[in-house]
């Protein structure tokens, strides 16, 4: 039923296309300081531009590049998993030349709510990192990225960008947003296990899961993202610090009314991602 009012949301949004406001979004994603090394693509909503690590390719055996896009005031669009509604962004790079492989970086998601349907997304800047891995290092790597994401606000509208990026062969250069690209893939959510925050326990039951987790600096503002190929789980997480130690709390996860989630869950991996202000975590647990 959320599928088919999504796609009823959409067509709305074609019909009823408001001015945009691209010069705000020129604005938010330009740095005068440092040259372009790919056009700037704006499309009515959303507009991208593609920061490579390397002005020539040398031997290289991985090329990192940040995606980095705006989008308009109000409007957002979608993670990895989307939540009740919305459809997963696409990359598509079927146009470029010597790539073996493109690997996505997926930055931590923000959770937005209309009518009571949860949605897992981005707005305002997000930078994507980019790994690419020549098909032949030494050889020039041309990328041509189609990039097509579903953006709300009210109203839900397809936006696509067609985005190149030149990154000749010659002796490997990085290029002024070489740092950047570190920066941004560094800002991903961490695995690690000894981190300022922490996904420890994560206990199965008929009505929900239960996490016990750990926040260096408190709870204030979190959230926790669940992803199963077996069940959608997008209710707002329920927080219970515990009284001797604010930096410990349990975190819960209801399952659906009518739901016996032992029985989806049972024999099966989730992936929990928590969310804490510009920190997040993300872990695997099965059950």
């Amino acid at each position: 039923m959320h599928v088919r009012a999504f796609m009823v949301i959409i067509l709305a949004g074609l019909l009823a296309l408001p001015a945009p406001a691209r010069a705000q979004v020129e604005e938010m994603i330009n740095e005068e300081h440092l040259p372009r090394l790919s056009d700037l693509v704006q499309a009515q909503y959303i507009s991208g531009i593609l920061h490579g690590g390397f002005i020539s390719a040398g031997q290289e055996t991985v090329l990192p590049y940040v995606l980095k896009l705006a989008l308009a005031d109000g409007w957002y669009t979608y993670w990895r998993t989307p939540g009740d509604s919305g459809l997963t962004p696409t990359f598509e790079w079927e146009g470029s030349a010597n790539v073996k492989e493109a690997r996505i970086g997926w930055p931590a998601p923000k959770r937005f709510e209309q009518e009571g349907i949860y949605s897992f997304g981005y707005d305002g800047v997000v930078e994507i990192p980019v790994s690419i891995i020549p098909e032949k290092p030494g050889e020039a790597v041309n990328l041509s990225l189609n990039f097509n994401a579903i953006v709300c606000n009210k109203i839900c509208v397809p936006q696509t960008l067609v985005i190149t990026h030149a990154t000749p062969a010659g002796p490997a250069t990085q290029s002024p947003y070489y740092q950047y690209t570190k920066d941004v893939a560094a800002s991903l959510p961490s695995t690690a296990e000894n981190g300022d925050v922490q996904l420890q326990t994560a206990v199965l039951g008929k009505g929900g899961l239960v996490f016990t987790v750990f926040s260096k600096d408190g709870f204030e503002g979190a959230d926790l993202f669940i992803e199963s190929a077996d069940i959608n789980l997008t209710t707002p997480p329920v927080i219970t610090r515990e009284a001797d130690n604010p930096q410990a709390a349990i975190i819960s996860i209801p399952a659906p009314e009518g739901t016996d989630l032992t029985g989806v869950l049972f024999g099966k991996k989730i992936t929990a991602t928590l969310v804490i202000g510009n920190q997040a975590t993300e872990k695997q647990f099965s059950f």
